[in-house]
């Protein structure tokens, strides 16, 4: 019984095995989860899906703007990595005053929410971020450096080595930005 049991747990385990193959099923990577941006997008830092490391006095005085403006004129939105709008549901009280807002930026901070610009605010992934950048569709910061990054990063684009290319936006200090972002500033600055 014992052989015929592990038989049958061989044929199901070389069976998956062989499915998984054929229907080409690949491991979801850090560079294909969502992530929620407004002005600049890349570079990445993995610790950002789990983690919000931007300064407190600067998330402070977005949660100020969010909390004590009318809700017309707000520049700001609370969201998660994937984009969804949690605003004040992770509050139990609305802050009387700006002191109130220290324990609010620690709770966002530590469940890695974003602060954002409600305008400019999308959800992306670093591969889109990435391909879009290779068509395109992306601006660089210094903008002087565009040309020089597509060409010492092309191999890396071709084998879809996604952490190459961003390991080369951070140590150049590259700031990738959305062109809408950009042009619309252009126009309505």
């Amino acid at each position: 019984m014992l052989k015929k049991s592990l038989m049958v747990f061989l044929i199901l385990l070389m069976t998956s095995s062989v499915v998984t193959l054929l229907t080409g099923c690949q491991e979801k990577t850090i560079y294909q989860e969502k992530i929620a941006v407004d002005l600049v997008s890349l570079p990445f830092y993995e610790s950002t899906l789990k983690y919000n490391a931007e300064p407190s006095t600067e998330m402070q005085s977005k949660l100020y703007d969010y909390f004590f403006n009318d809700k017309e004129e707000k520049e700001y939105i609370i969201v998660t990595n994937d984009g969804k709008e949690i605003g004040e549901k992770i509050i139990d009280v609305l802050p009387e005053s700006g002191s109130d807002l220290y324990p609010i930026v620690e709770k966002i901070k530590e469940s890695g929410y974003k602060v954002l610009y409600r305008d400019y605010y999308y959800v992306t992934t670093v591969e889109d971020e990435i391909i879009a950048t290779f068509n395109g569709e992306r601006e660089l910061y210094p903008n002087n450096k565009y040309f020089k990054f597509i060409e010492d990063n092309t191999g890396a684009y071709k084998n879809k080595d996604y952490s190459t290319i961003n390991d080369y936006i951070i140590k150049n200090n590259i700031k990738i930005f959305s062109k809408t972002i950009t042009e619309e500033r252009k126009t309505n600055p």
